[in-house]
């Protein structure tokens, strides 16, 4: 817009252009960051309630609470 009216910015306003793009910019890019960390941290948390419950299956399959095909009916749910 500023060369519309054969006015060059001055070096510092020039400077000062530059720099809000690039606090945007830096801005943008942890918001994204923010965004990824918070959905990995999400899957990790179930991944983990997976892993235990496939241990309290197996336990409970050792000590007889449940049979085999029961186990394996809820191993297929608890894997998928």
């Amino acid at each position: 817009m500023w060369h519309m009216f054969n006015v060059g910015l001055p070096g510092n306003m020039l400077w000062l252009v530059f720099g809000m793009g690039l606090i945007r910019i830096v801005v943008i890019v942890i918001a994204v960051v923010l965004v990824f960390k918070l959905i990995n941290k999400n899957s990790n948390n179930n991944y983990r309630k997976n892993d235990r419950a496939i241990e309290i299956l197996k336990e409970r399959y050792a000590k007889g609470e449940i049979d085999e095909e029961e186990y394996r009916r809820k191993m297929d749910i608890l894997k998928d």
